[in-house]
């Protein structure tokens, strides 16, 4: 035990009955309030991690849902480079065949 809290201790036990009961009140409220602060502090943490963790699910899916638009855009573009080149083929076989 810590010299400071044998010191504490010591002092209490010189104490009336009555003067040692509002020691141990005021110890219990005191604990009481910091329990309750901790476990206040407490929640909204796992509030704050909560939230925390459903914006990244949802970032994730708006990034594959970008990604999934790109893929598409880019099969798009082909496509219509490949109907362009197409055409063009189509275009210049019939100007030789004139």
């Amino acid at each position: 035990m810590k010299p400071k809290l044998k010191t504490v201790l010591n002092e209490i036990e010189q104490l009336s009955t009555e003067e040692q009961l509002e020691v141990i009140s005021y110890a219990t409220e005191q604990l009481k309030r910091r329990t309750f602060t901790h476990s206040v502090w407490h929640n909204s943490q796992q509030k704050e991690h909560d939230a925390n963790r459903r914006f990244a699910a949802k970032e994730s899916q708006r990034q594959i849902f970008r990604d999934s638009l790109r893929g598409i855009a880019a099969q798009a573009s082909l496509s219509s480079d490949a109907f362009a080149n197409g055409k063009q083929a189509e275009i210049d076989w019939e100007d030789r065949n004139l």
